[in-house]
């Protein structure tokens, strides 16, 4: 396998950002994938290809679709220059992943809708001030 290789890097990337994204140190999620940190932070660098076992061990440790990992690559093998524009997308993925993820597990609707009013209200002033 060739170092490098623009899909490792952008399944390390996302891989790091959801791990992050968790609030979940290296050590902690490789001890639960059963690998070393040292070759997690190889797989979260795109130095070292992520097996398909081990992807389908990260998705449950998770509780994502395996499929999360994969997703936003484009159907071509990305050039270099465009990992830069990858990698901010793969963080907003992230975020939004996690912020729906912690929603979900609110059960009271008052304050669901509370956070909802908040979210909304402060969209709305970003748009105002982008306009």
């Amino acid at each position: 396998m060739a170092k490098n290789n623009p899909i490792d890097l952008y399944i390390g990337q996302k891989l790091y950002n959801i791990r992050r994204q968790a609030g979940r140190s290296r050590i902690d999620v490789a001890a639960a994938i059963d690998v070393e940190p040292e070759q997690l932070r190889e797989f979260e660098t795109g130095a070292e290809r992520v097996p398909a076992a081990v992807l389908l061990r990260l998705s449950q440790v998770f509780q994502l679709d395996v499929l999360e990992f994969f997703r936003g690559l484009p159907a071509e093998e990305p050039t270099p220059g465009a990992s830069v524009t990858m990698v901010s997308e793969t963080t907003e993925e992230a975020e939004a992943t996690a912020l729906l993820r912690d929603f979900s597990r609110i059960r009271d609707q008052r304050a669901r809708q509370v956070i909802l009013s908040l979210v909304a209200g402060y969209a709305e002033n970003e748009a105002a001030s982008d306009a």
